[in-house]
């Protein structure tokens, strides 16, 4: 390791003695908790006779947010070494600037899913030819006199199950195809709250609890518990 030549002594009279610069005397003469070259870093060399650093990086510091009004908050960010304010008075030579955080930003009422009432509690909440079971209506089977018009009203039958399959099926994959996309905007809503990243999290959450109204019943009681999950995590975001 190459150590730093001494300071040469002065050359004035009197027995002066040797000048100590203050890069070189010992002392921490800017405050910064740091002595003397190399360690200070206003020091260029230990014949410089100014610690003080020319150089001010700016350190942002940001308050809480405020309430949500009209969509919208604010906060109050400022620079802890206050840059600007050397630099205009001529304390320092060079503000390195950083990016100053938002101090605004979209808000909003975090709406709660609303949870599903059952389809029936007894038999008097269904139809006429329908019964309460586990909570749903479930057709009464009717039983059928044999007549000569049996064969035909089979076919009906038949023709009818079908129909009303096909119907089923398109709403089912309508369903499987809702739920799909609330399990991709759940997905995705978890990043955006690592990211808190709010407004996008808001527009995600919107559309979730669009798809969410029209799902069946059965698959309402499935999703609830997950949107109302995702629900509180946002609630409960750190600012």
């Amino acid at each position: 390791v190459v150590s730093p030549p001494a300071p040469p002594a002065s050359t004035g009279g009197g027995g002066g003695g040797s000048k100590r610069y203050q890069c070189n005397d010992n002392q921490d003469n800017d405050g910064d908790n740091l002595v003397d070259y190399p360690d200070d870093l206003g020091c260029s060399s230990p014949y410089d006779d100014n610690e003080t650093d020319s150089t001010c990086y700016q350190s942002w510091q940001c308050g809480a947010w405020g309430d949500c009004v009209n969509n919208r908050q604010t906060r109050t960010c400022y620079d802890e070494n206050d840059c600007v304010a050397k630099f205009d008075a001529g304390e320092i030579e060079f503000v390195i600037r950083l990016g100053k955080p938002n101090e605004q930003q979209t808000c909003g009422v975090v709406p709660q899913p609303v949870e599903p009432e059952p389809e029936c509690r007894e038999v008097a909440d269904c139809q006429e030819g329908y019964s309460c079971v586990d909570n749903k209506c479930v057709m009464i089977p009717v039983e059928r006199k044999p007549s000569p018009i049996v064969v035909t009203l089979f076919i009906l039958e038949i023709l009818l199950v079908v129909i009303i399959l096909a119907t089923a099926g398109t709403v089912r994959m309508m369903s499987l195809m809702a739920g799909g996309r609330i399990d991709k905007l759940i997905a995705e809503s978890t990043i955006l709250i690592e990211q808190k990243n709010i407004p996008e999290l808001h527009v995600r959450y919107n559309k979730i609890l669009k798809l969410y109204r029209h799902l069946k019943h059965h698959e309402k009681i499935n999703y609830y518990k997950k949107i109302l999950e995702l629900h509180n995590k946002i609630k409960n975001m750190p600012i």
